[in-house]
């Protein structure tokens, strides 16, 4: 990905290991900093990683519950609809 095009709240898969660690090439996570040559990307484990933007390939422009939210209020209210969801399936 060229650096221009990463945004913050981008899902992204690792490509490469430019400055990624090895181990999370071909994970899946969420842009949470764009900060010189370096992109920061969190994983759904919770770990942080960076690399460069070479390294990412881009999934979705934005995370599914904040898509076609128009507020802050309205992306938050989402978030909870969807962890509700998940406790339902987990039990």
């Amino acid at each position: 990905m060229e650096l221009a095009n990463v945004k913050r709240g981008q899902l992204v898969r690792v490509t490469g290991a430019s400055l990624f660690y090895s181990y999370n090439v071909g994970k899946i996570g969420t842009v949470t900093l764009v900060e010189g040559e370096h992109v920061s990307v969190q994983f759904s484990d919770g770990e942080v990683d960076y690399g460069y933007s070479s390294s990412l390939e881009l999934i979705s422009d934005a995370l599914p519950f904040a898509k076609n939210a128009e507020t802050i209020k309205e992306a938050i209210a989402n978030v909870e609809a969807a962890l509700e969801a998940l406790k339902a399936l987990v039990g």
